[in-house]
């Protein structure tokens, strides 16, 4: 895996629950 697909991955996710929380 490279680590930027990571970052972006962790980030979207992070946005996600912001967005639903």
């Amino acid at each position: 895996m490279r680590k930027t697909a990571i970052a972006s991955t962790l980030a979207t996710l992070i946005l996600g629950a912001a967005s639903m929380s």
